[in-house]
């Protein structure tokens, strides 16, 4: 991401002073300061904040008629105020304000520390004659359990949103959706902003706590399972009813689990790669489990193991060769490795890309160029809500990023869920819908533009974890034309009962 120092046509804009009756800040130095130690606290990007502030002062105040403003022919400003920038307060051309579910938060609404975070974030930019565009716009996860999470992801989703927005052309800015703010949310009018009293909480927090202790003796870990079928007829891609008939479950023991299944067929060997997660050890691995004449799973074999977390075992070819990417966001690498020994020996080939945090990377080829698909998270966020695509001539060659990225800002449907597919003329894309939970269903994008400069896609369908019963999530499908397979969060077992596997 580009910082807000290089982006060409912005100047700086300065609080000459802010009245200390105010009760926010004496001054533009101290309210810098405090906002820093504010996004620090919270785990976000500490550079992009500061890069942030030193092109638009971000102001934070009681009232605007309270705040002297200097300006030297400010093309673009940002206000996190809280309130309408009047029309007096400087000569700035472009004016971007953030809205959290059709509110505007102040500054980046880190003094509601407790509050409820937001499900849709949107930044505006008003134009001096008055026209109001949405330019950036995402929406997020918002999960009960984790309210915390929830909060600095939007903080830092924010951040990020509003340096893009800076960063767009005046004829992208020009082009973007005409609206009018937005309204609140009826959850925002309705009050679920206050906090819980205080004891209520801390009760509701311990008895948490006790009951979470005291039922860890007697369930497994809540955690997934490997759900596979053979009926190539039921297969999502073979029919127009999704079911789940004819699925096995393939179910290790209380002590681990797994997920991310990614089914491939070589030299009519059936084999499923998976992430084998032991909870003694905390790090994944990636076994393998071929399907034997009867039908069934075989026994796994770990077939990768580095120093870090592997999960997400993406299985292809290119012409005779097979290879396999495998998700090291812990290593910040996309790391290609090449089939031996098919399936269970793997050599390390290339690191297709470097410093960077990509979740589940899936491949695609079109005829002409490789397409890579992946979820791209910062400090402080979410690691499925931001789609990212790169492109490449070979799979060996060098990868570029797409001009667009991200161009996905939606927890529904951004993270990969499984290889692309062709059904009845369409090439749609597996995705996870992570906006109440990490991978609540997977829901099916029909991608309807896929060029190096442009991409557009829309959902079609969807798979939710009801279909097998008591499970509480879903999050991958994949097929090869022998055995379909997804990944359950299923009820929690006690732990004596026995796994399949």
């Amino acid at each position: 991401m580009r910082g807000a120092h290089e982006l060409p046509g912005v100047s700086i804009v300065t609080v000459a002073s802010v009245r200390e009756s105010t009760g926010l800040v004496a001054n533009a130095e101290r309210f810098r300061a405090d906002s820093e130690r504010k996004v620090a606290r919270q785990s976000l990007e500490q550079q992009s904040w500061t890069e942030l502030a030193g092109t638009a002062q971000l102001v934070e105040a009681a009232s605007l008629a309270d705040v002297a403003i200097h300006t030297s022919a400010a093309h673009r400003l940002v206000n996190l105020s809280g309130a309408p920038w009047p029309p007096s307060a400087g000569s700035a051309q472009l004016v971007f304000e953030l809205h959290w579910d059709g509110e505007r938060p102040e500054g980046l609404g880190l003094r509601r520390a407790r509050g409820r975070p937001p499900k849709d974030v949107i930044v505006t930019c008003r134009s001096s004659t008055g026209q109001t565009r949405v330019v950036q716009r995402s929406t997020l996860t918002l999960t009960p359990a984790t309210p915390a999470g929830d909060r600095r992801n939007a903080a830092s989703r924010s951040v990020a949103l509003l340096l893009r927005a800076l960063g767009m052309s005046d004829n992208e800015l020009s082009v973007g959706e005409t609206s009018e703010p937005p309204p609140p949310s009826a959850k925002s009018r309705s009050g679920s902003l206050r906090v819980p009293p205080a004891v209520g909480a801390s009760i509701g927090v311990a008895a948490a706590a006790v009951f979470r202790r005291v039922s860890r003796g007697l369930w497994r870990d809540d955690a997934w399972e490997i759900q596979y079928r053979t009926n190539s007829d039921a297969f999502v891609a073979n029919s127009d009813h999704v079911s789940a008939n004819g699925f096995k479950a393939y179910r290790p023991g209380y002590d681990r689990f797994v997920a991310d299944p990614i089914p491939f067929s070589h030299h009519d060997i059936h084999a499923v790669f998976f992430e084998e997660y032991p909870f003694a050890t905390r790090k994944g691995v990636i076994s393998c489990a071929v399907l034997q004449a009867n039908g069934e799973l075989g026994v796994p074999q770990r077939v990768l193991e580095r120093r870090y977390h592997l999960s997400y075992p993406f299985v292809f070819r290119d012409d005779d060769r097979v290879y396999m990417v495998p998700e090291s966001a812990a290593n910040r690498t996309i790391d290609l490795y090449e089939c031996t020994s098919f399936p269970h020996q793997w050599e390390y080939r290339k690191t297709l890309l470097d410093n960077i945090s990509a979740n589940d990377a899936t491949f695609y080829q079109d005829g002409t160029r490789w397409w890579m698909f992946a979820t791209v998270s910062g400090e402080g966020a979410y690691a499925w809500d931001e789609l990212h695509l790169f492109f490449a001539d070979e799979i060996l060659g060098e990868w570029q990023p797409h001009p667009m990225n991200p161009v996905k800002c939606d927890s529904r449907s951004a993270r990969p869920a499984g290889p692309l597919f062709v059904k009845a003329g369409r090439l749609l894309r597996p995705t996870q819908d992570c906006s109440e939970t990490y991978g609540g269903a997977v829901s099916i994008c029909e991608i309807e533009e896929l060029t190096p400069t442009c991409f557009r896609e829309r959902t079609v369908d969807r798979l939710d974890p009801d279909l097998f019963p008591g499970a509480k999530g879903l999050h991958t499908l994949a097929a090869t034309g022998a055995i379909e397979t997804v990944d359950i969060r299923p009820r929690r077992r006690m732990r004596w009962e026995r796994g399949t596997i």
